[in-house]
Formats: structure tokens, C-alpha cells, sequence
């Protein structure tokens, strides 16, 4: 399956202007904290396996029923389309399907029964589903408060420790793990 990025995250999870006030009411180092932002966003979508700002994804599908879109966060199903028997993309009317979305999980169910797909040698992935991840409202407080602690962190120790033999050890606070743990992807 091919996933492309249609179109980037453009919002900030929180802004310079927050974190300033979290850092205490600091005016300067704009561009540090905008660099530390966005580095944390980056680290704590990693950690808890899922996008934090809204992003429109492209998947290649192949010719299975049901339907189904693995993908940590998805939030909603923008268009579904298909190659038809002549190989020309087409496009499923949203009325055509319902959408179950739970636990990082997308399933189209037909309300009746789809049109027939090219499905040849070439065009293993006849379907074309457009998606959205990340937060459908704003993110939560608590990931807000993780976010500002993690760059706090950062930006009050700027050169981590050195422990033993050059081990770098660079510190959390311990609610750090706790305001994430529900919001965590956990993988089988």
C-alpha cells in the first residue's frame, strides 16, 4: 500500500506566545521556541504513534472488502475512488457508504453494492482513499501541558548531562509520560 501526504500540518499544537508565557513571560528566542515546537510535536507524535495536527493522506488500497484504513488517529474519510474497467479514476458518492471509525481503524461499509474496479497484473490497488489524522477539534490540555513541559525542559537545559563514561541523559518531568499514557497507540 502507497501513502502519500496530500497536505501538511500548517497549524502549531501550541503557539510561540504560549510557551513564552509557560517559560515565564520570556519575549525573545522566537525562533528557538518555534524550532523547539515543532521539534516536540515531532517527538511526541513518535512517542504516542499518532499525528497531533490535522493532515490529508492519500492511500492506495488493494481489492478487498471490507474496506479497511489502519492508521493511528484517523479522524474522517475525505473521498473514496476507484479505477474502473476502463482504468479511469472514478469517484464513490459518500451517501453510497456508511464509516466505522474506532481505535485507529476505518471500515467502509457498503450501503449497496460498489461498482466493478480494474483489478489486473498493473493495478493491484484499485482503490484510492483520501483521509484526515490528527485531532478533528483542538488537541486536549493535557498533551498541550506535556508539549510545554518537554520544551521547558529543553529550553531551561539547553546541553544535557553527561552521566558515567559520556552517557547524555537529558531528564523529563515525571508527569511527562503520565499526561501521554492515554493517548498512547499501543501496537500488537
Amino acid at each position: 500500500m502507497v501513502t502519500t501526504k496530500v497536505i501538511s500540518a500548517t497549524n502549531t499544537v501550541v503557539t510561540v506566545s504560549e510557551a513564552q508565557k509557560w517559560l515565564g513571560d520570556i519575549t525573545y528566542d522566537d525562533e528557538i521556541i518555534e524550532m523547539l515546537i515543532e521539534a516536540v510535536t515531532l517527538a511526541i507524535e513518535h512517542k504516542i504513534g499518532r499525528k497531533l495536527r490535522r493532515e490529508t493522506w492519500q492511500r492506495m488500497l488493494p481489492h478487498r472488502f471490507p474496506i479497511t484504513i489502519r492508521e493511528s488517529g484517523i479522524v474522517s474519510l475525505t473521498s473514496l475512488q476507484y479505477y474502473d474497467t476502463e482504468s479511469v479514476l472514478q469517484t464513490i458518492e459518500a451517501s453510497t457508504y456508511d464509516l466505522e471509525i474506532a481505535h485507529g481503524t476505518l471500515v467502509v461499509l457498503p450501503k449497496k453494492e460498489f461498482p466493478s474496479v480494474s483489478v489486473d497484473v498493473y493495478r493491484n490497488y484499485p482503490w484510492l482513499a483520501t483521509f484526515e489524522t490528527g485531532f478533528a477539534d483542538a488537541v486536549p490540555a493535557d498533551l498541550k501541558v506535556a508539549m510545554l513541559s518537554y520544551i521547558s525542559t529543553i529550553y531551561t537545559n539547553r546541553e544535557c548531562e553527561v552521566v558515567g563514561s559520556g552517557i547524555v541523559k537529558l531528564t523529563l518531568p515525571a508527569s511527562f509520560d503520565l499526561l501521554l499514557a492515554r493517548y498512547r497507540v499501543w501496537s500488537l
